[in-house]
């Protein structure tokens, strides 16, 4: 069943919206909503479900004010929306709006968890075009409210402001325990900041603001994949943090990022020398938290800078972070233009934790290929053929504690810097760790990328690292730790296979 203008042509806004006022109750299925301003809006407890329909081509532009949810807004109740697909929706906040929110969807303070599955999310965008004003959300927002993604594919949606904040290009998550599970896929998104203001998380951006208990946002077992967070035409800062996964400043989450793959992200600004960018992959804004990012691929994600600084290709922890990265795979992301630190991962957090990881042939032009470490704690974790051109190709260690890791096989640019060992780890003076492996680890090397890094049998790594301190209880496979007498160095715990031979009796 169509609704839909009456007006020809047809334009986004020509008509209001299907509206689900307080105590009604009812359905929507098989239906499409189009050219509102709002396709469709919820201010009910009654439990509603959207099913196999489409919103589409709604638009809510108002000459004065905020922006929000053009394809569907929820203020209030529990509800369930699926097989459903929301597209090409946008919102634009008018004079004096100081936000626009949800391009596609908008969920409100006072709803409940009301569950998403089976639903695509595309082409939708949030724009800001006032002075100093935000933008948050081009395919979702959610702010206070905790609904629930499952298998979900969310890709292709804008977020954009002139000269304000932009906050997730697919997905913003304000003071909110969302859950995206269950093979939820975000990609293609895209964060942009014209002039002045900073972008955060061209796929997903995680905020809290005070609240009096930290929300427990969670990603399992989905893909954060080329999403990107860059500059509009004009910039003249250019601070970026997280193409793929980004946290705001001072944020006290307990999120959780698990079982992912968050691969060919990009934080980029390339038109402008100042400002900086941090984590293409991950990026953790100044004084954010988290609780762990577990058993994830991190992998192909880039950031970079046309002058200015330059941290963490794959994962970026900025200054007082308090989080553990453990059981992660990080590879081949890449710290490139401008003066860039950290290849696969930038950390100066000093309750930043980066134990029993594998972080391998990742790059930058400048120093840490694998891992700068300015403050925190890297430990149990396998740094093997990454390459820095400056110096510290597999590890430059400027702060923090370090101990009981393999940083082996990492090179660097000889006729930048001759010294032997900066290949590997360069320690501003520091001899390297005593409590350090300094070998071939003996990866698999054949299979897919997780495998290929698994250990062999005979592997010197096996039961070298530490069991003290914050180590995981499980690796990247699930196997329990340690399986010997200490845990094993790097994301997997060798399953060390024992042979048994028949005891023969003889007779004397």
């Amino acid at each position: 069943m169509p609704f839909t203008s009456q007006i020809s042509p047809t334009a986004c806004g020509d008509w209001g919206r299907l509206y689900f006022s307080p105590n009604s109750a009812g359905y929507l299925d098989g239906a499409i909503v189009e050219y509102g301003v709002h396709a469709v809006e919820i201010n009910t407890t009654n439990r509603i479900t959207i099913a196999n329909s489409t919103l589409r081509h709604n638009c809510h532009k108002p000459a004065a004010g905020d922006a929000w949810g053009a394809g569907l807004a929820i203020h209030a109740g529990t509800h369930l929306v699926t097989n459903t697909i929301i597209h090409d929706n946008q919102v634009e906040a008018g004079i004096g709006g100081n936000w626009a929110q949800g391009g596609g969807v908008e969920i409100k303070p006072l709803a409940g968890p009301t569950v998403f599955e089976n639903c695509e999310v595309y082409l939708n965008v949030a724009g800001n075009l006032q002075s100093g004003k935000d933008a948050a959300g081009g395919g979702l927002n959610v702010q206070w409210t905790d609904p629930i993604l499952r298998n979900c594919e969310v890709y292709s949606n804008s977020v954009y402001a002139e000269t304000g904040r932009v906050f997730g290009g697919g997905v913003y998550l304000g003071e909110s325990s969302a859950v995206i599970e269950a093979g939820t896929r975000i990609h293609g998104n895209t964060a942009t900041s014209a002039w002045y203001g900073p972008a955060y998380g061209g796929g997903v951006c995680i905020g809290e603001a005070g609240m009096p208990v930290s929300p427990r946002p969670v990603i399992r077992d989905s893909q954060v994949t080329s999403n990107t967070a860059t500059t509009g035409p004009g910039s003249t800062l250019g601070i970026f943090y997280g193409g793929g996964i980004a946290f705001y400043d001072n944020s006290s989450t307990r999120a959780i990022v698990s079982g992912t793959l968050i691969a060919g992200n990009v934080a980029l600004n390339n038109l402008n020398a100042s400002g900086f960018v941090c984590g293409g992959g991950i990026g953790m804004a100044s004084g954010a938290s988290a609780d762990r990012f577990a058993g994830n691929l991190i992998r192909d994600n880039s950031t970079g800078n046309s002058g200015g600084l330059v941290l963490g290709g794959g994962i970026c922890l900025l200054s007082t972070n308090d989080v553990t990265a453990t059981n992660n795979l990080i590879l081949g992301n890449e710290a490139f233009m401008g003066p860039a630190r950290g290849g696969g991962v930038y950390a100066d957090g000093p309750r930043s934790y980066l134990v029993n990881n594998t972080i391998v042939n990742n790059s930058t032009i400048g120093e840490g290929g694998g891992v700068y470490l300015a403050n925190g704690v890297l430990s149990n974790t396998l740094v093997v053929d990454n390459y820095a051109y400056l110096d510290g190709g597999g590890v430059y260690w400027a702060g923090g504690s370090a101990g009981y890791n393999d940083v082996w096989g990492n090179t660097f640019d000889s006729q930048i810097d001759p010294l032997e060992d900066v290949g590997n780890y360069a320690a501003g003076g520091s001899p390297r760790p005593a409590t350090d492996v300094y070998t071939d680890p003996l990866f698999i090397g054949s299979g897919d990328p997780a495998t290929r890094y698994h250990l062999r049998l005979n592997s010197p790594c096996i039961d070298a690292g530490t069991s003290m301190g914050l180590v995981p209880g499980q690796d990247y496979d699930g196997d329990p730790r340690p399986r010997g007498s200490r845990h094993d160095i790097g994301f997997d715990e060798v399953r060390v296979r024992r042979t048994y031979l028949p005891l023969a009796l003889r007779s004397y």
